[in-house]
């Protein structure tokens, strides 16, 4: 199943309608559907805030692949190159006080998933989440 979006905070609702159809159609766990959840709404909110400043329209694709022991789900965009596991991990042992701003967001997403990968492959940014079933 896949999903084209336009680079607009409007169309944000439109990924997580996709994941909840692909997982009724697929019957995933309500754990996986969350998982899912989590790190498809940092990473879309991340492409939406951070990739593009060109004021111009983009294709964001999203697409969910159901296999008989994991679910994958493939984000690409053009926008600026930026590769999520090259982000270092936050201390989560400092006191709340001391935290610095950002960072967390994309700990938690990778946290969520089994396994990440990341390809910058003819101008695009591709991402793959990579839940176990």
């Amino acid at each position: 199943m896949d999903i084209a979006i336009k680079n607009r905070p409007e169309d944000k609702p439109l990924v997580r309608a996709a994941l909840a159809q692909f997982a009724r159609e697929h019957q995933l766990a309500p754990s996986v559907v969350r998982a899912f959840d989590l790190a498809l709404e940092e990473f879309i909110t991340n492409i939406l805030s951070y990739a593009y400043n060109d004021g111009k329209e983009h294709r964001i694709l999203v697409s969910f692949q159901f296999g008989s022991a994991e679910v994958c789900v493939r984000l690409e965009d053009d926008g600026k190159r930026f590769n999520p596991l090259d982000q270092p991990a936050p201390d989560v042992t400092l006191p709340l006080a001391d935290k610095p701003l950002g960072g967390l967001g994309i700990y938690m997403a990778r946290k969520s998933v089994d396994r990440m990968e990341y390809v910058r492959r003819k101008g695009r940014n591709v991402l793959t989440l990579v839940k176990k079933i």
